[in-house]
This record gives structure tokens, sequence and C-alpha cells, in this order.
């Protein structure tokens, strides 16, 4: 039945007759299958394959496929696409001043992250990836598991809840703890309504297999006794004790959405739905998993189809290729034929490396026939050589269209030539990457909205107890934050006292920071009220996740490099006119903000650069003032030392000169004397 015909069957509601409740379902069951059949098939034959070849007439599974390229391509696509538990990364959706915003995304990431670390979610979500690379599809789905205990008395009895007449009392009971579980849904006990696209399909299901024990505990007792148990094959003579611990149940768990129920039907117990409940989860979009990863994407259809069915054809081809290889290997040895007589030639092939010659008898025998290799005839080995070599080129050549189909590039198989440049091989790496990237996002998407999943579900159910003890986080309650506001608000109303010495008010004391951090924090039935919210947490935080791809781990390392050396270089060539007073420190942080969204650098890198501050004009040392202090006093002392030597040597300079100036006065005035007594 195709598409089509399923979306066009009339979808009834449920009939007051519990018996055509269930039958109407079986055949949505059935339907569903019907829909899906050719692709179960072709995801059965991928997984035998994978496990080690399909299974041969008689039943058994085979182990000697000559060249498993499924299993080969599985093995290095996996760690392409999937290689760590993605983490969560919740913050403000926008970039204001929100403090309940901010505080619900630090609850919201540690609880993720609790639960991330608690829950197994690498190893969950790497057998749906594997799935996803085998079959086609992927599925996951997320459960709520409260635990309950008994409330006791003052005496230690458990306390009993008042009861209707003809019923049983029952104990009050008090939730003790809760958690979310993370489950991986094998590809073939899942099923889905008929639709063209996920938005448009109106119910799910999954498949169980319950004991008799998990019949009581899910179902009750009386239900459970009327369930019939299916039995393994070749326990019919056993005796009824002994089956019942083997017996298991098929069980069918189905989402309605558009009744917003979740029924519960076995297929050997047709008079009844063995339990409804309305909404359990109590989540946005109502369903418990996730959009199923698809490895190939169909606008026209979610029919998943398997990756191996694009390059089927080329691998039967290289089985055939490499079962003739291997039929000639076997036969690919020294053989030939010789005469009885001659006993040498056994002797020639067994004796030693260091027995050159060994004697022949009735040679002239052989001489007459030609010579002695008329009597020996050797198999052509180098014929068989020949056509070994060719097979083995065509199984490469077959190797790398398949490779070409799947874009798996030598370079992500780590095989390379040594002849090849770094540039060629960079260039094969990028090309391989851009061939992956469609099932990169598609893991990428999958597991955030998982993370998103695990997240509406811990908000819905989760109590603010349960976050705290959780989270650690220390935010007072709705009361302590009252109790706080109450006593700031007398602090401010007490009238200023007078210093007695002064008569002036002095100033008032500063207020408790613990007081007036309770009083300014949002409080937890706050924070509460906003994630139990879908609307308003959906507007104040995002959830999203960090890559889960290696591939690409050395060019964010790189451009990280790189956006580092930018910002550090702008706040260099920056930092004088800083100091100067010609830039400011807005316009810094607001260029390194942009830096930082554009590298993605993360919320932290953010938040450091938005708490940059003005830098305080740089205060002198007084070291170096003491120092410039005994510099300058040095240097008077020097200039006055040096001034008095310069007078000094201008008096000795004038000592020297008196005698000269006295003697010339002396030749002056004998001059005058004799020119006198000549008169």
């Amino acid at each position: 039945m195709s598409e089509e015909q399923v979306e066009q069957i009339e979808r009834k509601p449920a009939e007051e007759q519990p018996a055509d409740f269930v039958r109407r379902w079986l055949m949505e069951w059935t339907l569903a299958d019907s829909n899906e059949k050719t692709w179960r098939e072709q995801a059965k034959h991928c997984y035998q394959i994978y496990e080690g070849g399909a299974p041969t007439k008689d039943g058994h599974a085979r182990t000697d496929r000559s060249f498993n390229i499924l299993w080969s391509n599985t093995e290095t696509l996996l760690p392409a696409v999937y290689n760590s538990a993605p983490q969560p990364d919740v913050r403000r959706r926008f970039r204001d001043a929100d403090p309940l915003g901010k505080a619900v995304s630090m609850v919201l990431e540690r609880a993720l992250s609790y639960a991330i670390d608690t829950e197994d979610f690498y190893d969950t979500l790497e057998d749906a990836v594997l799935d996803c690379i085998v079959t086609g599809r992927g599925v996951v789905r997320v459960k709520y598991e409260p635990k309950f205990a008994p409330i006791m008395d003052a005496a230690g009895e458990p306390m009993m809840l008042p009861s209707e007449e003809g019923q049983e009392p029952q104990a009050a009971e008090q939730k003790v703890s809760e958690k979310c579980v993370i489950e991986h849904v094998q590809w073939d006990r899942f099923r889905r309504g008929p639709g063209k696209r996920w938005r448009h399909v109106p119910w799910i299901g999954f498949e169980h297999d319950f004991n008799r024990e998990q019949l009581v505990e899910m179902f009750g007792e009386e239900l459970a006794a009327k369930v019939p148990l299916n039995y393994p094959e070749g326990m019919d003579k056993w005796k009824d004790e002994e089956k019942k611990a083997f017996g298991t149940a098929q069980v069918i768990e189905i989402w309605d959405k558009d009744t917003m129920q979740v029924i519960f039907i076995s297929t050997g117990w047709k008079d009844g739905p063995l339990l409804v409940e309305q909404d359990p989860m109590e989540i946005d979009g109502f369903w418990p998993i996730p959009k199923p990863m698809l490895a190939i994407k169909n606008g026209r259809s979610i029919v998943p189809r398997p990756l191996y069915h694009m390059y089927e054809v080329k691998a039967r081809e290289l089985e055939r290729i490499s079962q003739r290889i291997n039929a000639i290997v076997r036969v690919c040895k020294v053989r030939g034929v010789y005469d009885s007589t001659m006993s040498e030639v056994t002797k020639l092939l067994d004796e030693a490396d260091n027995t050159d010659m060994i004697p022949v008898q009735n040679t002239a025998k052989y001489y007459r026939m030609g010579g002695l290799q008329k009597a020996i005839w050797m198999m052509p080995v180098g014929e068989i050589a020949n056509v070994l070599a060719a097979l083995y080129q065509a199984q490469n050549e077959c190797k790398q269209t398949i490779y070409e189909l799947t874009g798996i590039s030598d370079v992500i198989r780590g095989a390379t030539e040594a002849s090849e440049t770094a540039t060629a091989q960079r260039l094969k790496a990028q090309f391989g990457g851009l061939r992956l990237k469609t099932l990169q996002r598609e893991v990428k998407r999958f597991g955030r909205d998982v993370m998103r999943l695990i997240a509406d579900v811990m908000c819905s159910k989760y109590d603010w107890q349960t976050f705290a003890e959780i989270t650690g986080l220390q935010y007072p309650t709705a009361q302590e934050k009252q109790a706080a506001q109450m006593q700031l608000q007398q602090a401010q109303r007490t009238p200023p006292q007078v210093d007695p010495m002064t008569g002036q008010a002095m100033p008032p004391p500063p207020p408790d920071p613990a007081m007036l951090k309770a009083a300014e924090s949002p409080s937890w039935e706050e924070i509460s009220e906003v994630m139990k919210s879908d609307r308003q947490r959906c507007y104040k935080v995002d959830i999203e996740t960090d890559s889960t791809i290696a591939e690409t781990l050395e060019m964010d390392m790189a451009g990280m490099q790189e956006a580092l050396t930018a910002i550090m270089t702008f706040i260099s060539g920056a930092m004088p006119g800083l100091q100067s007073g010609m830039i400011s420190i807005d316009l810094i942080k607001s260029v390194a903000l942009s830096i930082a969204r554009r590298a993605r650098m993360g919320s932290a890198v953010e938040d450091a650069i938005e708490q940059i501050q003005q830098p305080a004009p740089p205060q002198p040392d007084p070291a170096m003032v003491q120092a410039a202090d005994e510099a300058k006093a040095g240097r008077e002392e020097s200039g006055k030392a040096v001034g008095e030597v310069k007078a000094m040597i201008e008096k000795m300079m004038q000592a020297v000169q008196q005698p000269k100036r006295i003697r010339a006065q002396a030749n002056q005035m004998g001059e005058i004397d004799g020119e006198l007594v000549d008169a």
C-alpha cells in the first residue's frame, strides 16, 4: 500500500467498544508495516551483511565474505560523523541584562551536563548513529522515571489514604527522586503513522516484549493474567512453571497525537487496551522522541533508505571479484608432472638449499627424448599471475567507484600516496568533508534535538528542589528573597545617626552582601515558573550543543587562533589611543565582541570581553619617583660641584694670569721711566 493510500484512510475516533478500539489500532500498525515493508527488508539485509554476511540456505550466518565493504565504510563513517558526546550550551537568547534568563540558562546547562554524564548518553547516541548509517534511520527516546516511597507516620507505619467502599486502602507515597532516562530504539521496533513530512505524522509506536513480571508491574495482576505469553521454539514439552521464566508477550505502545493519549495494546489479547494514559510527559510536541535521524533525505517521503542501497550493485561486483581472487590464489602455486622413473625430481624439490648437484641415472634415455625438460611439465603460473594482477586492478577500481559514491576520500580513510603534494591532499580532505557535511549536520541536529527534549522533560517534571540538588546553585527561595527585601527596605527607612562629636549625620552602614545578593537574585520559584512554561523558556534561553565533528576540530582551532590574534592585535594598536583619551573603551569592546561572535568563541569569552573596564590612569611607582628625585638631587649636587670646580679653575687662571699682568705693568713702567731719563 502506498503512502498516498494510507493517508486517505479515514482515522475514526475510538469506538465505545474496547475490542473495536484495539482492532482499529492493530490495523494502523499493519498499515505502518506495509508502508515500510521494502525498507525493512533492505535494513535487515544490510545488518546481516554488516555482521558478517547474509545467512546461507540452512540459516547459519556467513562469516566468509571476501570483502565486506559495508562494514569497512560504516567503521569509517561512524567516527567521521560522531566521535564524542555533545555538550550542552545553554545561553540567553538575547544579549540583554536579564538575571532571570541567566539563572535559567545556568540551571538548565548544569542539569543537562549531569544527565549526559549519568545516563550513558554517548553510547545511546552512537547506537542511533550506527542504525542511521546501516539502515538509514536512527531513533532515540526519552523517559521520565520518578521513584516513590511510602509516607511514614510517627509510629513508623505507612500512612493510608482514604478509600471508597469496596476498594482496598492504599498507602500514601511521596516522590523521593526523579531522573530522565535516554534509550536507543532499535530500528525494527519503531513504527509511525502516514505522512510525507515528520510534522504530518499523526502517531508513533514502539514494540515491546514483556515477561510476566513486567506485565504485572505495568498493568496489574488481573490484566497480566489475561495476556498470553509466547515461548521460544523447542519449549513445547517444558512444564508451565518452566515456561513462565522465558515467555514474553508482544505489547504495542502507541502515542496518538490527535487525542494526546498513550495506548498499550497486546497482540495476543484483543478484548481491550491494557492501559490508556492522557499526556503522561506533558511536554511541548507530546512525543518522547525527536525527529528521527535520516541518512538520505527525500522531499517526497520520510521512508528511510539505507546508504548501502546506493552502491549495492558495485558492492556485489566487488564481492565477485574478491571471490575470484581468493579462488585463483588457492591454485596459484608451483605444480607440474614428471616421469615416474625420475626419482631425482622429488629429491630436487626436497633437498636443502646447500645441495648444489643431484646425480641423475639413465641420462641417455632423456637425451634421446630431447632433454630432461621434456620429461617434466610445469603448470603455467605466469598466465595465472597475469589474471590475478588484472583482478586486483579491477578490485581497486571498483573500490574507488564505491568511495566516490559514498564520498569517502582516501584522506578520510587514512590512505594516501607519498608523491602527492600537500595541496592535493588538502583538496581531497576538503572535498571529502563537503560530501560528509550533510550527514554531519544531521547528527548534530539530532543531538541538539535530543538535548532539547531532555530539557523539556526536566522542566516539565522536575521540582525546583531537584534542580537545586543537581546544580548546587545557591539561589534564595521566595520566602528568603522577600525577607531580604524587607530588611533592605527597613534599613533604608531608618533615619541617619548623628555623630556626637561633630553633630553631623553619619552615612548609613553598607548592607550585608549576602542579604543584598538574596534580595537581587531571582528565587527558585521564579526560575521554576519560567522553566515550566514552554513559551517563557523558549523566549529567554536557547539550547544548543557544541560541535561533535572531529574533522572540523583542526579548522576550528586555526580559526580560534586567528580570532585571538586579531583581537590582541587590535587591542594593542588601540591602547595608545585609549590612554590618551582619543578612543573609548566601548569602541574596543564592540570590535572585540564582533570578532568573538563571528568566530563563535562562546559565551564565556563574550562575557569576559563585556566585563572589560576603562583602565585607571597609571600611578607613578614610588620607587621610580624616589629614584628620579635622587637622580635630580644628584644632578643638582653634581652641578654645584661642577660650579665650584669651575670657580676654582677661574681663580687659578686668574692667579696664573696675575704675574703676567704685573710683569707687563712693570715693563710698561720701565719704558716710561726710560723715556723720562732720556728727556
